[in-house]
């Protein structure tokens, strides 16, 4: 009953998790049964109990917290990786009982927690991010894979782009709210009146085959702060346009994550 949205930079892990989000009953949203999380440590899951001038209280973790809900998680990453933290080092057999059987079990000095909750995960991840997963941990969980042709992608590339450039637009543009308040919080500071993004913005990312999630979420926003850094404003409109520094810093930037992912890939395939 746990789902695993296995999908590339772009492709719609944030879209799915959400339309499920939406999908939940507003009873249990109410209940606070619902939580999207982006970090989990092995106590903020299974809960602890402290003991204060001695008396012992009991903290119940997420999995009793929404024992008969949802636990969103947009990266699952984040939760792989922390496995190997010294805090969360038994987080990875915890969490394998409570997906196989429901049960929780911690044993500390201070006692025992013993629960039971039906929650469920729904997580998303990346292909390349899935060599820290073990294949009994992803045997707990309905994996969804898919991998979009360059014509879908090119669909997500436009959509995103013309997200973008449609911002200054009275009417509300699907999608797009988290970039909708970044904007309206930047006219606010700053006392723009709109923006205007130049061509030569998306020539760039297309010379170097950006993929659109990181267009979107770190290049774009970069530049309108580098621009507004810049004061690069004219008659109240915010000019987003390229200049040598901060095209020479994304070019760094995005080689570096070429060179990451490289050797990700090749580890994957060597464990294959």
């Amino acid at each position: 009953k746990h789902l695993m949205f296995i999908r590339i930079p772009g492709a719609g892990k944030s879209t799915l998790l959400n339309l499920l989000y939406d999908m939940i009953p507003l009873d249990l949203k109410e209940e606070g049964q619902v939580r999207f999380e982006n970090f989990i440590t092995e106590a903020g899951f299974s809960g602890t109990r402290r003991e204060f001038g001695g008396t012992v209280k009991e903290y119940p973790g997420l999995a009793k917290q929404c024992d008969k809900g949802f636990i969103i998680v947009e990266e699952f990453s984040s939760i792989l990786e922390s496995f190997s933290t010294s805090h969360s080092s038994s987080f990875e057999q915890t969490l394998l009982l409570a997906l196989d059987s429901g049960k929780i079990i911690k044993t500390m000095a201070t006692g025992t927690i013993e629960e039971e909750t039906a929650m469920t995960f729904a997580c998303g991840i990346q292909p390349i991010k899935m060599a820290n997963a073990s294949s009994g941990m992803m045997r707990r969980f309905l994996l969804e894979f898919y991998l979009p042709n360059i014509k879908t992608m090119d669909m997500i590339r436009k959509k995103s782009r013309k997200s973008w450039t449609s911002l200054h637009q009275d009417k509300a543009y699907d999608g797009m709210e988290l970039i909708r308040n970044y904007i309206d919080e930047m006219k606010d500071n700053i006392l723009i009146t709109d923006f205007q993004i130049e061509e030569s913005v998306f020539d760039y990312f297309d010379e170097f085959n950006v993929p659109v999630a990181i267009e979107s979420d770190i290049y774009m926003q970069s530049l309108f702060g580098y621009n507004v850094f810049k004061q690069n404003i004219e008659d109240g409109t915010l000019i987003v346009e390229l200049d040598d520094n901060i095209k020479n810093l994304m070019t760094i930037d995005y080689e570096s994550r070429k060179l990451i992912a490289f050797d990700m890939q090749t580890l994957l395939v060597l464990m294959i």
